[in-house]
């Protein structure tokens, strides 16, 4: 919805009610002069005529001319105030433009001044002073512009004249705008109301636009204030007056209230009703028309698939995407051509989640970049190749160029950064992409965090990291991504009630988020030893997410190794396997999900079948974190010595690195490696503490075994 306050009378309306009056003036005076020079012709025609005899044919001729002449100056000079008038107009509309609204001042001044006491050209007076009014304003003079708008109301509000009836509306809505920022509210609300008591009836088509902005200003600060109901109906109202208009200027107003009312529906919770009122915006749009209406109507579609995205409700979302492309597309349009391919680009990325449907998302993306080369768009596929195809070479061409193409655009620069990092494993290069993250937009929640992150589990720099994550939170005290990281840094510091407090805040703003309720479920396991608070919050975690393996899998840990109840711990366990089992076959290149299973084979003891899974997760896999935990399996669970030595090498370059998997069970591993009689057990139990960031990686040096074998001479 438009957030701005300010609505421009230059722009308001097709042309200044002053011309548009105006134009009926000058019409009317060129009129009149043709009918002075007629008269005058034939006056002449007359007197030379009479007079002819005495002066010949030339003389004759002479009169007939130096007569229509004095009669058409003095007829003419009716005209030159209204051209004097339309020549001011047009000059303070390109000081306007040219953003010059001291010179707009002067002319308008000017044109009061000369106009004073003319009756005829009072239209000419009051746009006028509505012009100065919005220019005062837009130089943050609210009240100099209020004094201006009231002394057009003084001098004309009783005025019947259509052309001040349109002015007189114009500035009372203009002076509710200004209300605003002087924030009077109150006073705002109630001149919104008298927009609409005085001037609802009229079938102007300016008056009628006049009185619908009215109604959309005053919902839009009702819905500030929280009174969203209210504003629904100011809506309502909106649709009801002029719901049946055929103007394009009155029934764009009206998309403009279906398009407020989705908003604060959907701001409500009431999400069915947000979407039918963006339905009723689209059939009332004409969608054969290029310009406004059309793209109001592809923008409600958009906010439509955005809520069924919120909903999930995937399969309409990408329907609603193929009616953006057919009704956006092809245009030659900007704003319409950007839309076409965003609408392209956002099916692509919804179907990168099937695997199946690769290919197609591929060539949607391409399309899309082909059509409107938008970073948005280079970002997003370079995302795509990275995270879903598995191809980081072509992944690192579009990351690229899509910052080259807005080398401040933070959110592609924070995604670059984390590529680098966790694909190429090019720690410094990251770094230095995240501090450029930051420096474009070091208001950008997720930029702060995203570093912080990387210091706290790459540089290993807990200062820092906390700093940057107060940083994120200054941002957004509701980034619960940030709240939570920042209350897991305090957990290291030993300072577990700030670390609680942050950890409930996290929550309690994003509460169905099944990753904070499992965090929070291991800080009370862990740290606070609340046996049954935890149990509380692991459950609670895998029904918010009831087809994601790993919370499963996490409860299945706690009731296995907390509450030694095995038999239960095997039923959440087979409800993991089946979860990953269900993703490795939807998504068979993703490594992950069969590094997850593997982990548990091999924590059962199924030895042989586990390390089939780690052999599948090796080729698959290009995640440094996904790297390190195969890594650990192979050391602490593969009786091959030769795979340990190799397994205890990659370990030694990861955890170097920085890498780390903070949060990750692997504790059943460690159990494992006790019972097949693992030759370093207690190193393998230090190293999963590492691995978890509990333990520093220092305290592995005691280890003979961590040490680096010396290279024979």
């Amino acid at each position: 919805m438009p957030r701005s306050r300010r609505c421009d009378t230059l722009s308001f309306f097709p042309f200044s009610p002053a011309s548009r009056e105006g134009a009926v003036d000058l019409v009317r005076v060129l009129h009149g002069a043709y009918l002075w020079v007629l008269a005058a012709a034939l006056t002449a025609s007359c007197v030379a005529y009479l007079v002819a005899p005495a002066i010949g044919i030339s003389g004759r001729l002479v009169v007939w001319l130096f007569i229509t002449a004095i009669l058409a100056i003095a007829s003419g000079a009716e005209a030159i105030p209204v051209l004097r008038t339309h020549q001011a107009e047009r000059r303070a509309r390109a000081l306007r433009k040219a953003d010059r609204l001291g010179d707009v001042l002067v002319v308008c001044d000017d044109l009061i001044r000369r106009l004073e006491g003319e009756h005829s050209f009072r239209s000419a007076v009051a746009w006028a002073l509505l012009t100065k009014g919005t220019a005062l304003r837009d130089l943050n003079r609210p009240e100099e512009a209020m004094a201006s708008f009231d002394e057009a109301l003084q001098r004309y509000r009783d005025d019947p004249l259509h052309a001040m009836r349109v002015n007189v509306s114009a500035a009372m809505f203009q002076r509710a705008t200004t209300l605003d920022e002087l924030g009077r509210i109150d006073d705002e609300l109630a001149a919104y109301d008298d927009v609409v008591d005085s001037f609802g009836s009229s079938w102007s088509v300016q008056i009628r636009q006049t009185v619908a902005l009215a109604l959309e200003y005053k919902g839009i600060t009702l819905a500030k204030l929280g009174r969203r109901e209210e504003a629904i109906a100011t809506a309502d109202e909106v649709v009801r007056r002029y719901g049946d208009s055929k103007n394009p200027l009155v029934r764009a107003q009206v998309l403009n209230a279906l398009r407020d009312k989705a908003a604060w529906l959907d701001a409500l919770g009431r999400t069915e009703e947000a979407i039918r009122a963006c339905d009723e915006l689209t059939s009332r749009a004409d969608v054969s028309h290029e310009g406004g209406l059309r793209l109001r109507a592809v923008n409600a579609l958009f906010a439509k698939a955005t809520m069924l995205r919120s909903a999930g409700r995937h399969e309409e979302e990408i329907g609603v995407y193929d009616q953006i492309i057919a009704l956006a597309g092809p245009s030659e349009e900007a704003a319409l051509k950007a839309r076409f391919a965003g609408a392209m680009a956002a099916k692509a990325n919804l179907l990168g989640g099937t695997p199946g449907q690769w290919d197609e998302a591929d060539r949607l993306f391409i399309e899309a970049i082909l059509v409107d080369p938008d970073v948005f768009n280079l970002g997003d596929y370079a995302n795509f190749l990275g995270n879903v195809r598995k191809d980081p070479d072509r992944a690192e061409v579009y990351y690229r160029r899509a910052v080259e193409a807005d080398p401040a655009n933070a959110w592609n620069l924070i995604n670059y950064a984390i590529f680098l990092d966790r694909v190429r494993g090019d720690s410094d290069r990251a770094e230095t992409v995240y501090l450029k993250a930051v420096e474009a937009d070091p208001a950008r929640s997720q930029g702060q965090a995203a570093y912080a992150h990387f210091l706290r589990d790459v540089r290993h720099d807990k200062d820092r990291s906390m700093a940057h994550f107060k940083l994120a939170l200054d941002a957004d005290p509701r980034n619960a991504y940030a709240l939570v990281q920042y209350a897991a840094a305090l957990v290291v510091r030993g300072n577990l009630h700030e670390a609680e407090i942050y950890f409930r805040r996290a929550i309690d703003t994003d509460p169905a988020s099944a990753c904070l309720l499992d965090v929070y479920a291991l800080f009370l396991e862990r740290q606070r030893h609340d046996v049954d608070g935890a149990e509380r919050y692991y459950r609670m975690a895998v029904g918010a997410m009831p087809r994601h393996g790993n919370h499963f899998s996490n409860y299945a840990a706690f009731l296995q190794d907390v509450r030694l109840d095995g038999a239960a711990a095997q039923a959440y366990w087979r409800e993991a396997e089946a979860c990953w089992r269900k993703s490795m076959e939807d998504a068979p290149s993703e490594g992950g999900w069969v590094a997850n299973l593997a982990a548990i084979r091999l924590a059962q003891g199924q030895t042989d079948e586990g390390l089939t899974l780690v052999s599948q997760a090796e080729g698959l896999t290009h995640d440094r974190v996904a790297a390190l935990e195969l890594a650990f399996y192979r050391y602490a669970n593969d009786p091959d010595v030769k795979h340990q030595e190799a397994a205890l090498g990659k370990l030694r370059e990861l955890l170097a690195a920085g890498v780390r998997s903070p949060g990750w069970r692997l504790d059943g591993n460690v159990k494992e490696a006790r019972r097949i009689g693992h030759k370093d057990a207690e190193l393998v139990e230090k190293l999963a503490r590492v691995i978890d960031d509990e333990a520093d990686i220092s305290e592995l040096n005691v280890f003979p075994g961590w040490q680096v074998p010396a290279t024979p001479a």
